[in-house]
């Protein structure tokens, strides 16, 4: 997760990007349990999994169409960049 956030934040706001990321990781992973408990008990077991597990889904959509974006970063930058291993001749694979 770390190596998406450092492709996905500016070089100049890297260290504001991840203090925020950790403060919303730990914020979910405190407040998760209360929510749960929360709408476990005024409507039910399933209502309140149903409610986390939209939550988690809007995440894992979030993420993906971010990496997508990287994804497409990190091509266009090889393509630039000349290969580290050099080629060698005669060698059949």
């Amino acid at each position: 997760m770390q190596v998406i956030g450092s492709l996905i934040a500016p070089e100049h706001v890297r260290g504001r990007f991840f203090g925020i990321w950790r403060l919303m990781g730990e914020a979910g992973s405190a407040s998760s349990p209360i929510v749960f408990a929360f709408i476990a008990e005024r409507v039910s077991y399933a209502a309140s999994f149903a409610v986390l597990s939209l939550s988690a889904l809007c995440a894992a959509t979030i993420l993906a169409t971010q990496v997508k974006k990287t994804l497409k970063k990190r091509e266009s930058a090889a393509e630039e960049s000349p290969s580290p291993v050099p080629a060698t001749r005669g060698s059949t694979a």
